[in-house]
Order: C-alpha cells, then structure tokens, then sequence
C-alpha cells in the first residue's frame, strides 16, 4: 500500500515517522489501513482478477478519453498503427488521455464511497437526500465513529474559529454534523465538483464567514461542476489567481496552525483529525489551483491512487501550457513540467522495486496501473511482458495490453530488437527499469518504444493459443513486411496447427487475409524451419502443398534413406524371431525406437506418392523413383525381419538389383550405379538380407535337388554383385565378408 508523504528523492524506511517533514517529496510503503486495498483478496495489494480488471478499466479509460476528445474535434483520431501523434505527444492528445486516467481514478473512488456507505452496518444516516455531497457526509460520519473523534471537539474547535474544523449539516435530517472539509475533499476527489459547491453553500448558511473565505473556491466549484470535462481542470488566470490569493489570506496559516493540533483539546485522535481537515483543505485548493499542496498530504494520499488523482489533476490542467504556475506556486517543482517529472518519479526515481512484487505492499499489477496511470504505456507493456509466463505469470496481459493500444494508436513501437543504448530518458539519472528485461528501447530521438514485433514473435503462441488466427494477423499487420512472414511462420510451427492451416481442408479460412502468393510463401517458410528440425514429414506436406513436388519428394526420400541407415538389425526384428532367426539381435529400446521411425517415416512416403500418383504430380520423376526405391528396400528388411523369405525376394526384386542368374550381374550393377546415394546406401544391408533368405529357403529344400541348385546359382550371383559393386563404388565390405559367409555355410 502506498503512502505519499512530503519529501524529495529520497525513500523513507518504512516506520521512521516524521522523517517526512525534512525531506524533499518523496514516497514510502506502510502497513496502514489503505483506501483501495481494503477490498482486494489476497491482502494488500496481492495479484489478483480483481486488480487486473482494474488494470484494464483504467486502460479503457484512457482509450476512451483520446476518442471523446477526437470526436470533438479536441485531438487527432487514434488510428491503428498510427502512431505519430502519441509519438509526438500532441498536447490535444495527452489532455484527453489523462482526462481518461482521471475519470477511472475518480469514479473508482466514487464507487469505493458508494459501496462503504451502502455496506455499512450504519450507513452515516445519509438518509434520502439527492447528491453525492450527502453520501460524502455519510463516510465522513463513518470514519470519525471509527476513529473515536468526538463531534463535540469539533463544534468547540470551530466555535472559536479554529481553521479547518467547520461543520456542516449533511444527510439525514438530524443527523449529527461531518467535518466540511472531509466532505468537501470526498466530492472533490470522486469529480463531484458541484456537490463541493453545494456542501460548502450549505455550511456557510449557518457560518457566514464562509461566505467570505471561500468565495473564490465556491465560484470555481460551480465552474467546473458546469463543465464537460471537470477532469481536466479549466480554470481561466483570474480565478486561479483568486483563488491561490483566498487560500494566503484564509487558509494557509491557519493551516499551518491546524495542523499542529492547535485549538484541539482531546489531543490524540482529535488532533490528528485536525491536521488531516488542514490536509484536506489544502489539497482542494492545490488540486483546483494547479499548484503544488502546502500541506504533505501526509494522512488524505494513502493510496498510489489518490497520489497519482493528486498529481494527474495538476499535469492535466497545466500540460497545453496554457496556463502558467500560478501565483505564489512553488518553483521547485514547476508546473510545466508536471507530467514528465512525475514520470520520471515514479518510474526511475522510485520503479519496480518500490510499487512491484516483493516490495512491501506492492504487486507488479499495482505498478502496471501507476505507469498507465502516468501515461508510460510503452513502459507498462514491457514491464509485464517480463513478469513471466504460466499460472502467475503477467506477459499474456502485457502483450494483450500492447495490442490494445497499439491498436487505437496510443503505442510508439520499433521493429528492432531491444538493444543496449542511451540517450533520452536514460540520460536523466537512472538506467531504464531492470524488469523490462530489454523490451523497450530508446530512440536517439528520445522516444521510448516497444519491439513489439519481437514479443509477437516470442510470445504470441503462448499468449494467444486459442485464437491463432488473431496471433497470425497481429503478426501480419505489426510485424516489418520483410520478417512477418518469418514471424508468422514461427508462430504456426509453435502453435503445431501448420498442417490444420496450410494443409488440410478448411485451414485456409484462417488465413483469408493473404492472398494465395502469401499463402504459398507461409508454406514453404513454415516447410524450412520444420526440414531444419528435422520433421521432414510435415515439412514434406507443406511443400506438396506449396507446389514443389520435386522438394517433396527428395525430403521425403532422405528422411526414409536416414532412417533405414540409422536402425540397426535388431529394429527389422519381431519377437516371434529376434535372437534366434537370421542372425537378428533382440531388438533392445534403441532398436524398437528405430523401428518405429523407419515406419513412420515408409507410411509418410507411401502417402506422398500416392497422393502425387492421384493427382499426376511427378510420379515418373527421378525424385519419385528413388522413393519407391527406398521403400522397396525398406519392405525388404521389414519382411526379413519377420521371417518371410519369399517376401523378401519379391520386394527386393523391385529394387532391380537382385539377379537371379550370373547372366544378369552386369545389368544389376549398372542399374545399381544409376541409382542416387538415398539407396546406393542401403544395398549392402539388402543384400545381406537377400543371402540370408536365399540361405534360409536352401536349408528348407534338403529333398529337392534342383532347387537347391537353383538358390545356389542366384547366391552366387548376388556375391557377384556384392563384389562389383563394392569395388566400383567403394561400398563398406563387412557384409562382403557376411555373404562370403552365409554362402559357405549353404555348401556344409
């Protein structure tokens, strides 16, 4: 919870009370009862559903005042990806965004009195009275019975003209008097300038020295009570003039005074009451007056958001430079530089580690809205998107966020990435904030700007796993046109919905915003980045898909080729014949995973070429016809392995390199040497397979002679080839060396 005490800046520890008053403005935490916080779950300012809708009203808010002031014709219209006049920080523009942080700070706090009144065991005997002056009486009454404040010390006090201790009748009729200037500061702090108007007309009924010392804040009341816009406050020069003058000549002494306890005899509670009326009376005055508060503010801004209604009020009124510091206003701080140095505060000067989790009190949420708030929008993006991912994470609502303003123009964007640089507000006296873990960079220019295509890229599959056709047009409409096909490529792999998009039937309506060129180019992008990590079958899919068959087709025959050389013998095995048939190990894990790879990858293959068979795509192609190769081959070890000789031959036959009579070696070799390296390379093993099955059918034929010399013949000839190819072709000789083998063991 965050108390603002009167100092500079310096952090006062937590505790060290009175260490204010010597100290230039600065900004404490304390455990003290807040006025926003009481309500949220979890504690003070712990995360919550509730602090996040907060974050987003006061988000709408702000978006909401810049299209109000557009259609009056008061500031440029927010257009999305229109970012120059947010960048170039159009007064018109600035005003009416902070009229929108105004109006959520004050009908926030409205709504907290409302609600405190109408829960209330006693609702302060507000009674039925029209106005929110009256419910403003009705928490006032409430609050002196919680703190034990005798109405009787008030009247004494006020009765001898004791500032700031005047009493009014609000509420029910009977009811007991309210502090004025409690009531008054509550209908000011909710926006309800004329119910501040109408409680101080009602006290001077019965006070007529009223009359006189708040001429000039009655007359201001009623003016903005009239006005449109009350937020911002318009206050022509003569009447901050007046009233800067009536506050000197009434008010501040005795102020000063009040504040002090002086004329408060129960001491204790009663004097604190005092001094927090003397508060109140001042920050009525400073915030109408657009100057700074001569009292601390100490004991009324409890909260950040009180805090920021305080110095929002003032940046609004003086931000177009129309007005000038009034009369008798401090010029240590300067009015004309309002809303830049309380940017500065409250992001440099105090940052994350004051507001945020961690700190006591704090939330990263509650520092989301102080930088709303102020109007650091590039900031709060990139503050979230670094508070991580998951249940507690915060960066689903930080790009979310950033969309959202991006959106109606209200986010200065690069299509860099973050880099390490100076300059701008780094300049001032404080590196930009450790948590935005490098989403935001400084433009030589000064101007702070989010890579947002860079969270796009990182986040968005993430963020938006429900609704990818919203991530792929977020990526196609922000993203530089020479990487957003990268981005948007990357987000449908992550998403692993590439093929559901670009494949299969019904995808398309996702991507209705590209043409069918762009389409095209997706594809093959999204094929890249799949054939790079080695998910050739997908990426073999989109190629198809894209019209490059011939791509297809070799992606699809090197997968199968590295899949078929990288098994080893036990992967071909079954378990009614692994270790005891043909010589195949037992087939351990390593050989089952290989095995099931080699499937995967035959099945993919099988269905690429049926599928260009059907639709007369390249099925005659060298490409096309080294897959059937390989999957011959494959069939051939796959038959081997379960103990089907007769298969096996068959499909080795379709190879074309397999003789049957030493009269076809020639014609094997050379049919051999035209094939391409994908299956030259799995010869030996077929081979090796085809002895073995011939060796297997020669030990079933013991009663039929000429059959044994048949296979015989046929194993000769394949240990023909085995040689010429091995020497033509440099092939590994070890399973020359198995055939020689195999073949030997036929003659004993």
């Amino acid at each position: 919870r965050a108390l603002f005490v009167a100092g500079g800046p310096a952090l006062t520890p937590a505790g060290s009370e009175g260490a204010g008053a010597a100290s230039p403005t600065h900004v404490r935490l304390a455990a003290v009862p807040g006025a926003l916080r009481a309500h949220l779950p979890g504690g003070a300012h712990a995360d919550s559903s509730r602090k996040l809708s907060e974050l987003w009203a006061l988000t709408q808010a702000v978006i909401e005042g810049a299209a109000r002031a557009a259609v009056a014709g008061k500031a440029p219209t927010p257009r999305p990806g229109n970012e120059g006049a947010w960048r170039a920080r159009d007064p018109a523009l600035t005003r009416a965004l902070l009229s929108g942080a105004l109006t959520h700070l004050t009908s926030q706090y409205r709504a907290l009195v409302e609600q405190r009144v109408a829960t209330a065991a006693a609702d302060g005997a507000r009674g039925g009275r029209p106005g929110f002056e009256h419910t403003a009486g009705a928490h006032a009454r409430q609050r002196m019975s919680a703190a034990a404040v005798s109405v009787d010390a008030l009247q004494q006090a006020g009765d001898a003209d004791v500032a700031c201790c005047d009493l009014v009748h609000l509420g029910a009729p009977g009811a007991p008097p309210v502090p004025l200037w409690h009531a008054v500061y509550t209908c000011v702090r909710a926006g309800q300038f004329g119910a501040a108007g109408r409680a101080l007309e009602a006290a001077a009924a019965t006070q007529p020295r009223l009359h006189t010392t708040t001429q000039a804040l009655v007359r201001a009341l009623r003016a903005l009570g009239d006005s449109p816009a009350p937020e911002c406050l318009s206050l022509g020069a003569e009447a901050l003039e007046s009233l800067c003058g009536e506050f000197a000549a009434y008010w501040a002494p005795a102020a000063d005074r009040a504040a002090a306890g002086g004329g408060i005899s129960a001491g204790g509670a009663g004097a604190e009451v005092a001094a927090s009326l003397a508060e109140q009376c001042s920050l009525v005055y400073a915030t109408l007056a657009a100057a700074d508060p001569r009292a601390a503010g100490r004991r009324t801004l409890t909260c950040a958001e009180d805090y920021l209604w305080s110095k929002l009020s003032i940046a609004a009124a003086v931000h177009d430079g129309a007005r000038g510091a009034p009369a008798g206003a401090s010029s240590s701080t300067g009015t004309k530089g309002a809303l830049p140095d309380l940017q500065h505060l409250l992001a440099h000067t105090y940052g994350a580690k004051h507001f945020a989790a961690g700190a006591p009190g704090g939330s990263d949420l509650l520092f989301a809205c102080v930088l709303v708030a102020s109007l650091q929008l590039e900031r709060a993006v990139a503050f979230l998107c670094s508070r991580g991912s998951g249940a507690n994470g915060l960066r689903s609502d930080g790009l979310h966020l950033g969309l959202a303003l991006w959106a109606n123009g209200l986010l200065a964007t690069t299509p860099d990435h973050p880099s390490a640089q100076s300059g701008g507000e780094g300049s001032r006296g404080s590196a930009s904030l450790e948590e935005e873990s490098g989403a935001l960079v400084v433009e030589p220019s000064g101007c702070v700007a989010v890579a947002l295509p860079a969270l796009i890229e990182a986040h968005a599959t993430g963020v938006m796993a429900d609704s990818l056709p919203a991530a792929l047009r977020y990526a196609w409409l922000i993203v530089p046109e020479d990487r957003r096909g990268a981005v948007a490529a990357h987000l449908l792999v992550r998403s692993r919905k590439h093929l559901d998009v670009l494949v299969r039937p019904g995808g398309s309506a996702h991507l209705d915003f590209l043409s069918g060129l762009a389409r095209t180019s997706l594809a093959l992008k999204v094929a890249d980045i799949l054939e790079r990590g080695g998910e050739a079958k997908d990426a073999a899919q989109l190629l198809l898909a894209a019209d490059e068959p011939t791509r297809a087709l070799s992606l699809s025959a090197d997968d199968l080729s590295d899949a078929l050389h990288a098994a080893p013998d036990s992967a071909f095995a079954t378990s009614q014949f692994e270790g005891n048939h043909n010589g195949l190990p037992r087939a351990g894990p390593a050989g089952r995973a290989s095995s099931e790879a080699v499937k995967e990858a035959s099945q993919a293959s099988q269905a690429l070429l049926d599928t260009c068979a059907t639709h007369g795509i390249a099925h005659t192609s060298p490409e096309a016809r080294t897959l059937a190769a390989l999957l011959a081959a494959a069939r051939c070890l796959s038959e081997a392995g379960r103990g089907q000789h007769e298969a096996t031959l068959a499909a080795a036959d379709q190879l074309g390199i397999v003789p049957h009579h030493a009269a076809d070696t020639d014609a094997c070799t050379r049919r051999f040497g035209a094939l391409r390296p994908q299956v030259q390379r799995i010869v030996p093993r077929v081979l090796a397979r085809v002895m073995s099955a011939l060796q297997a059918l020669h030990a079933g034929a013991h009663n039929n002679g000429p059959e044994r010399q048949r296979l015989e013949a046929r194993a000769d000839a394949v240990l023909t080839v085995a040689g010429l190819v091995g020497a033509q072709h440099r092939l590994p000789g070890p399973d020359n060396y198995r055939l020689v083998s195999v073949r030997a063991q036929m003659n004993s």
